[in-house]
């Protein structure tokens, strides 16, 4: 990192301020005061950044007065946030779940609160400890504890991508030919693939408390500038280029170690190579919620899903689901091949909706005028299924819904296209790639230039990754 000068104040500081208000709004005023107290350590030498600093410390402390106050005069909100914190906790999000449990006020919780919220920090510490332990014993190149370690980290932690690969691969580290190893700003390096942890950069810290991130990061990044180093390349089928962290983002996996309001996007710039026809998706991420992973390996665009609602639904006022897109003038046809979407694995977050997920195509005008073409699941005490989602929104309102008699799927995989022809949209997916179900003909009134692309949604305190490939762009 470029040395400057004990006033001058670092770029990546700009965002630190921009991710303390977002928390701030989204209501995570704990996460918030944390990622403050940490950023105000590392610019008090700076008046401006300091000041800052204490009228931001000022607000939160008012909001979280409010907050507590609000949920105080309603019992009941009390106990649904006990109530989602234990889902949350079911499903292995510690964060999401101490975040909830401490915005509940010391005095309305209850003894089951205090020992859920005891139990929660408690596995935190240890998961923190756990991730140190494992840059240690990957830099002694200690085999045995590493392996001990990986275990520990998926007991408590199943989805724990990092400790996951790890385990995969294990048999290829241990003879060798998968390179495990850490690297020059405390980054356990995977095959080339980098996971930041405790990073000896000053700013590279105020950068991981940015987000919350302690221990955890999989993939290369693209954004902003937070380090310095440089390409590398083993030059195999299994080798991967080094994070350029000149032009690196400060992200996580959201199989990792932070909570879904608590992360920020991953891009993996195509460092494997193969599949360029999905560079334009990758360079075009765009994740509004912040905790969606997107990672391209070959020819396969994998978008890493966090748990939580990230939906897509302008008649509910939610439009943070992630999504890539590019432009597209005149009638086309888009092709894509979706996999891993499976049914729901919890309750809804949804009052309003059925446990959902789904990933596919998206078809986009502007933020009230857009079709979504997806491999979806639905599944509660009404019934369960797979089936192609075909939906429009037309002035901010559903103009089509989804509906299950369209077409239910039973393959492992789905195919979806979508053709432009004049004003009408002509959806169709296929179990095979070769025989194709059509789906009603949409009319639209839109002009000749608009965007296509990809999107993932989810309801549910469950993450999941959906996989993309056979993506293609035809203009006719």
């Amino acid at each position: 990192m470029n040395e400057s000068s004990p006033n001058s104040l670092p770029p990546v500081f700009a965002q630190v301020q921009q991710r303390i208000n977002n928390l701030i709004e989204t209501g995570d005023t704990n996460q918030a005061r944390k990622v403050l107290l940490q950023a105000a350590k590392l610019v008090a030498s700076h008046p401006e950044a300091s000041a800052w600093c204490r009228k931001t410390l000022k607000r939160i402390t008012q909001e979280t007065k409010t907050r507590e106050q609000r949920n105080a005069s309603d019992p009941e909100s009390t106990k649904i946030l006990a109530r989602t914190a234990r889902e949350f906790f079911d499903a292995a999000d510690y964060e999401q779940a101490q975040t909830l449990l401490t915005s509940i006020p010391a005095s309305e919780r209850s003894n089951s609160v205090d020992e859920l919220l005891f139990e929660v920090e408690s596995i935190l510490a240890e998961l923190h400890d756990l991730e140190a332990d494992l840059v240690d014993a990957v830099r002694r190149e200690d085999l045995d504890e590493i392996s001990a370690t990986i275990d520990r980290l998926l007991e408590l932690r199943p989805w724990h991508r990092l400790a996951k690969r790890i385990r995969a691969n294990f048999g290829k580290i241990r003879r060798g030919k998968m390179l495990l190893r850490v690297g020059g700003h405390g980054e356990v390096i995977v095959n080339e693939e980098l996971s930041f942890s405790p990073s000896a950069s000053v700013w590279g810290l105020a950068a991981i408390a940015l987000v919350g991130l302690i221990f955890g990061v999989v993939v290369p990044m693209v954004r902003p500038n937070f380090w310095d180093s440089s390409r590398s390349s083993e030059g195999n089928a299994n080798g991967v280029d080094g994070a350029n962290a000149a032009n690196a983002a400060v992200a996580s996996d959201p199989a990792d170690t932070l909570p879904p309001d608590g992360r920020a996007n991953v891009v993996d710039e195509a460092v494997i190579p193969g599949g360029n026809d999905l560079d334009a998706l990758v360079n075009n991420f765009v994740d509004p919620k912040d905790g969606t992973v997107i990672v391209k390996q070959g020819g396969t665009l994998s978008m890493n899903v966090a748990p939580g609602v990230h939906d897509l639904s302008i008649e509910l006022g939610k439009m943070n689901a992630p999504r890539s897109l590019e432009s597209v003038s005149g009638d086309f046809t888009y092709v894509v091949r979706v996999e891993n979407v499976k049914l729901p694995q919890a309750k809804s977050l949804e009052a309003s909706r059925r446990a959902f997920v789904g990933a596919g195509i998206l078809v986009w005008f502007d933020d009230r005028n857009y079709i979504r073409l997806e491999r979806a699941a639905l599944h509660d005490n009404l019934g369960s299924g797979l089936y192609a989602n075909w939906e429009l929104r037309r002035d901010g309102a559903f103009a089509r819904e989804g509906n299950m008699g369209d077409m239910k799927l039973s393959a492992e995989s789905t195919w979806l296209r979508v053709q432009r022809r004049g004003n009408q949209l002509l959806g169709a997916a296929s179990e095979d790639g070769t025989n194709w179900t059509s789906l009603p003909p949409l009319n639209v009134n839109w002009p000749k230039d608009i965007q296509i692309g990809i999107v993932a949604i989810n309801n549910t305190p469950v993450g999941y990754s959906a996989n993309f490939d056979q993506r293609s762009l035809t203009i006719e």
